[in-house]
């Protein structure tokens, strides 16, 4: 077998794709297929697989004979009907694997019009979500003090929000934030303050990556004649704070809903770790009888806990509430089979206190023991002192992420925290010690990374909101 027919081997194979397919494997484009992600490692996998085959032709002169004896030809052929096969796979299964709440919303043609936007951005987005009060209505959504807010949205946009016109809320996670930065400076100057602008990428992606929740902010940015606000993490801090709640900054935001518009396996994993996660966290927060409604509050609550603007009153005190209750049917997509597949949890949705968990602590300890590390390893040191046990009580070992966890050997001590009664309130203080921090120096980066004029501008719409919500009160 020569290198030419190792090429035509190739283009046959990639041919030979379904047009979905074949366009998430040889450009990553954003559509939302179920394991698009993998496919694509798949095909590149396989495609380095043949160049390299093909380099040894080359520089080692290799003959062989073309037929599908050649070993070559073999583990090249192999390789390529596993991926064709995989291909078949993901068509076969698009609805099944897909998550129910990472599938198509109801109105197409909004989900499309926001991945618009983040196609006019010249710097690789790895993964990309909408999210908020302006993809997902809340109770309290009034009309804008500026019904003219986007300057011209298409269509899709406008009949979405109808008369209440919203900024639109994007994270866009991405690889590496310097490049990253250098090519979007390059594109969008004015989306940066003259201050860091002059400044350079450089110093973007460390304010970045080193100050508060890791996350940059741009809000009040035009695009397609829509009013956005988008905020740029690195993927590998969002995959650490959706799995180890470190900050808890964008893990809380992903336990509500969310528009996945550009999908990543890595996150979409980590994403539901978090889900899961949350669901314990809000069960330990919850009596043994409870409605679906104190559920989904409890669940949306999780990250307002210790968020300065809430106790400033720089946020819409009634936010939960609204959250929920003009979302509570995409809390059902996004928990309820969650919900389902837990052992100690009964389910009757729809009755007065429908929901009931075994309380049984033994059960409640194993919820302790798997709570994210960051969470469990504060809740363990406060219950350290609280229950006066000594650190040597304790082995160390490994975690799943290699990093060193405490958890007593036979269970006894996680037993004892979920019996305790006041585990709840000792909980909630664990969690407002995560968010307060980050949440804080987050809000006094942003000031610097948004600029002063947009920074007075956001803080203003909160109050506003804030006041609003306290008028309804």
């Amino acid at each position: 077998m020569s290198s030419e027919d190792l090429e035509r081997l190739l283009t046959d194979w990639e041919e030979s794709l379904s047009g979905d397919v074949r366009r998430i494997a040889l450009r990553g484009t954003h559509l939302n297929a179920p394991g698009a992600a993998n496919f694509r490692l798949a095909y590149l996998a396989v495609k380095l697989l043949l160049r390299r085959i093909q380099l040894d032709l080359d520089a080692d002169n290799i003959k062989a004979d073309d037929d599908t004896t050649s070993p070559f030809y073999t583990q090249a052929q192999r390789a390529a009907e596993e991926i064709v096969h995989l291909d078949r796979q993901i068509n076969k299964n698009r609805q099944r694997q897909n998550p129910r709440y990472l599938q198509m919303p109801p109105n197409p043609e909004f989900k499309h019009a926001l991945q618009q936007i983040t196609q006019q951005f010249r710097a690789p987005i790895s993964y990309s979500i909408a999210y908020g009060s302006g993809v997902f209505p809340q109770t309290t959504n009034k009309t804008s003090s500026n019904p003219q807010l986007h300057p011209s949205p298409p269509p899709a946009i406008s009949q979405a929000q109808k008369a209440h016109p919203k900024m639109i809320d994007f994270i866009f996670g991405i690889s590496h934030a310097h490049t990253w930065h250098t090519i979007n400076l390059q594109q969008h100057p004015h989306h940066y303050p003259p201050l860091l602008r002059s400044l350079g990428p450089r110093a973007i992606s460390k304010c970045q990556e080193n100050f508060g929740a890791g996350v940059y902010f741009h809000p009040f940015i035009t695009v397609n004649g829509i009013l956005i606000k988008y905020g740029v993490v690195n993927l590998e801090t969002l995959r650490r704070d959706l799995v180890g709640w470190n900050t808890l900054y964008l893990a809380g935001r992903m336990q509500k809903p969310v528009m996945v518009l550009q999908d990543n396996v890595v996150i979409r994993d980590a994403g539901r770790a978090n889900l899961v996660s949350a669901l314990r966290t809000a069960l330990l927060l919850l009596p043994g009888r409870f409605t679906e409604w104190e559920l989904y509050a409890t669940l949306a609550g999780l990250s307002y806990m210790g968020d300065p603007r809430m106790v400033v009153g720089g946020d819409d005190p009634g936010k939960v509430e609204s959250i929920v209750g003009g979302q509570i049917g995409a809390f059902r997509e996004l928990y309820g089979g969650l919900i389902g597949g837990l052992e100690n949890v009964s389910l009757n949705l729809g009755c007065v206190g429908g929901i009931e968990q075994d309380m049984d602590p033994v059960v409640r300890g194993d919820m302790v023991r798997l709570l994210p590390e960051s969470l469990r390893t504060r809740l363990y040191w406060r219950y350290e002192a609280k229950l006066s046990v000594s650190p040597g009580r304790f082995d160390r070992i490994w975690g799943e992420m290699g990093k060193c966890v405490r958890h007593s050997e036979d269970g006894l001590f996680e037993r004892r925290i979920a019996g305790d009664g006041g585990l709840g309130s000792e909980i909630r203080k664990t969690i407002e010690e995560t968010v307060r921090w980050p949440s804080f120096t987050q809000s006094v980066k942003s000031a610097v990374t948004a600029g002063v004029s947009r920074s007075w501008r956001y803080a203003m719409e909160k109050r506003r909101k804030a006041a609003l919500g306290r008028s309804r009160d």
